[in-house]
């Protein structure tokens, strides 16, 4: 039973290798700012008129750096912002002025993105509205610490009207080719039941390489460059057994299919780990992968032949995955519970 429990925790603990952007120890800042544009006051004499805004669609990690956000700003310059989200009601105006953290409702909130990788943060006036901003969470939370950090001093709050800083991300695997196409000219598809493993695909991809790449359902109109997820419509699952699973290479397009979903997922993370060599240019032929279950015989002496679904979902931080110290805590009366 011992043996048991500890092979669990070490196949819960297993991850997707490679799929992480680092930020450099000074990370690459790009400020521009125009010497002759006014000062905005976001606070004057212990009073603004801006109001913090977020999607109703936020992660509970973008959520916590927002109300971060308002405490900083109640607290340092005796303000009370108002808070909400992005919603307008039919035939009203938004807000005359807004701090939007993270993608919003509002027309602006495009351009401050222009130009900038998937993991890079950007803190930009535009209009009447201050934008902290990313095309990832991790962006978004890395634009809201900085602005704290940077603008949050003393005396009134106050940015350039001109204002835009854009922090570099740094990317393992920057231009990226599958059969000589760029990562940025494909188009994640999926299945009615696959939209959230499209998206942390196109997630960890962006993360890996910068590259901003879309997801549509398969019942849009086909895109020239396709990997499909779990998506029907462009191939039927062929696999025997119900763990097992294909990345199949058809034409340009690259087809991950499965009889259930689990093994979609499964497949899913197993395709994020075959782009997590150190090659950044690869042929369809390195991606196609005709996957059979091993037997636990099998996968107990290689753990890496087991992808896991949890893996689109959980990355575990470094210390969980190290043997000894998982070895030595299990056996350890006094330490802590495992499971």
């Amino acid at each position: 039973l011992f043996i048991s429990l500890l092979l669990a925790v070490l196949m819960v603990f297993s991850s997707c290798d490679g799929g992480e952007s680092e930020i450099t120890t000074e990370p690459e800042i790009i400020e521009t700012e125009a010497p002759e544009a006014p000062p905005v006051y976001i606070t004057k004499d212990g009073a603004t008129e801006y109001k913090l805004i977020r999607s109703d669609k936020t992660s509970q990690a973008v959520t916590d750096a927002f109300l971060r956000l308002r405490t900083a700003i109640n607290e340092k310059y005796g303000v009370k912002i108002d808070v909400g989200d992005d919603f307008v009601m039919p035939n009203k105006e938004p807000h005359a002025y807004e701090i939007a953290v993270g993608s919003v409702d509002r027309e602006e909130s495009p351009k401050a993105l222009e130009g900038v990788g998937f993991n890079d943060s950007v803190i930009a006036f535009i209009g009447n509205r201050l934008f902290l901003t990313g095309n990832s969470d991790e962006a978004v939370i890395r634009a809201v610490d900085l602005f704290i950090e940077k603008y949050l001093t003393e005396g009134d709050l106050t940015v350039s009207s001109s204002l835009r800083v854009v922090e570099k991300a740094e990317y393992a695997k920057a231009g990226l080719t599958i059969g000589g196409v760029p990562i940025s000219d494909y188009v994640i598809v999926y299945g009615s039941s696959y939209r959230d493993a499209a998206a942390e695909v196109a997630n960890r991809l962006g993360i890996l390489t910068g590259a901003i790449i879309p997801t549509q359902n398969e019942k849009e109109a086909p895109a020239e460059h396709e990997i499909a997820i779990g998506a029907a419509s462009r191939a039927t699952a062929t696999s025997k057994g119900t763990d097992d699973f294909k990345i199949e290479v058809k034409g340009d397009d690259i087809h991950i299919t499965a009889l259930n979903k689990t093994a979609v997922e499964m497949a899913c993370s197993r395709f994020c780990k075959l782009l997590s060599t150190e090659k950044t240019a690869y042929e369809l032929s390195d991606l196609a992968l005709d996957y059979v279950l091993p037997a636990s015989r099998d996968y107990v002496n290689d753990i890496e032949s087991l992808p896991l679904h949890w893996e689109l979902e959980f990355q575990p931080p470094e210390w969980m995955l190290d043997y000894d110290e998982k070895y030595a805590a299990s056996m350890d009366a006094d330490g802590r519970l495992m499971s």
